[in-house]
């Protein structure tokens, strides 16, 4: 996202596209410190680039 943390995504995120959508999805799951964390095709929308830095941040 071109303004990162302060990037305005509208009403229900319709301008996002579905790899964002699920980027947000998860940091938002990361962000409620969870004790279990259940992950299914979390990187399913992800390029090979944000697929390596999602694995890479969560340990797999």
């Amino acid at each position: 996202m071109s303004e990162g943390m302060d990037t305005i995504i509208g009403t229900k995120g319709v301008c996002l596209l579905g790899g964002e959508k699920q980027r947000i999805a998860l940091a938002k799951t990361i962000l409620k410190d969870a004790s279990i964390l259940i992950l299914d095709n979390t990187t399913a929308y992800a390029d090979p680039e944000n697929k390596y830095i999602i694995q890479k941040a969560l340990n797999l």
